[in-house]
């Protein structure tokens, strides 16, 4: 079961965060919309997320799973209570590059609070495990 892997996952993560680190000879400094939303607004990504060894997985997502499943939720409602407590809390760079999408009057948005971290505080998902 996925319980008697978590010292596993956590090896998992950390050999795939030493892959993460090595330098990528084909990435164009700069270019991308991740690089964008880390100079903008210190979000780093996919990219930061595996150099971190994947701290949202380990330390949101797993126990969420865990959660969900000792309160009797099915594998599907349990994986959706996983993927919403893992958005409400990581920063999304595609979320903060479209939310930076120029308005009809031509003014740039720019978002205060990247995420979904909202959702829980006005209770928009009730019945949902929280972490």
């Amino acid at each position: 079961m996925i319980f008697e892997r978590e010292r596993s996952a956590a090896t998992v993560c950390a050999k795939a965060a030493r892959v993460a680190r090595l330098q990528d000879s084909f990435t164009l400094p700069g270019q991308s919309h991740g690089q964008r939303a880390l100079r903008e607004y210190g979000a780093r990504g996919a990219r930061g997320e595996a150099e971190d060894e994947f701290p949202h997985l380990l330390h949101v997502g797993l126990p969420m799973l865990k959660r969900s499943i000792s309160k009797g939720l099915s594998m599907e409602h349990a994986r959706l209570n996983v993927l919403i407590a893992i958005m409400v809390v990581l920063d999304d760079t595609c979320l903060l590059h479209r939310a930076a999408a120029r308005t009809d009057s031509g003014e740039t948005r720019r978002p205060k609070s990247p995420g979904l971290r909202w959702c829980f505080h006005e209770e928009r998902f009730k019945g949902v495990v929280r972490a």
